[in-house]
């Protein structure tokens, strides 16, 4: 990612709804924000941290947010602009693309998660 993109902010999500598992579990995530180019959109006022259930995906071990990541391409993208996520998984990113307008670019290896991920997409063209 370095090679191609300025690396822009670490922002930490903490899931309040966190899986099983023993001793210790991880009840935080990274999420590391690179950009192409400077931004034109000025944040201000906006912790690098958020706190939300992740979404309930039978499938994919480790879905995250849409609130989540409409929030931070509301406060990182404008209309019309590309969000890439390079690990598409199932499909969160752009299914918050989509809500917000912005065109959007998926990379995943898995091909039963980006059949996960098309569904979603699919799911939610119908409910527009």
């Amino acid at each position: 990612m370095d090679k191609y993109f300025e690396f822009k902010k670490v922002i930490v999500w903490h899931k309040k709804n966190f899986g099983l598992g023993y001793h210790y579990r991880n009840v935080l995530e990274y999420c590391f924000m690179y950009s192409n180019g400077k931004s034109e959109r000025f944040v201000n006022d906006q912790p690098n941290f958020f706190k939300d259930d992740k979404d309930l995906i039978d499938g994919h071990p480790t879905v995250k947010s849409v609130d989540m990541f409409s929030w931070l391409i509301k406060n990182s993208t404008k209309l019309n602009e590309i969000v890439l996520d390079c690990y598409l998984g199932s499909g969160t990113t752009t299914r918050a693309a989509q809500n917000l307008h912005r065109k959007f670019i998926g990379i995943e290896i898995s091909p039963e998660y980006c059949k996960i991920a098309e569904q979603r997409l699919k799911q939610q063209v119908l409910n527009f």
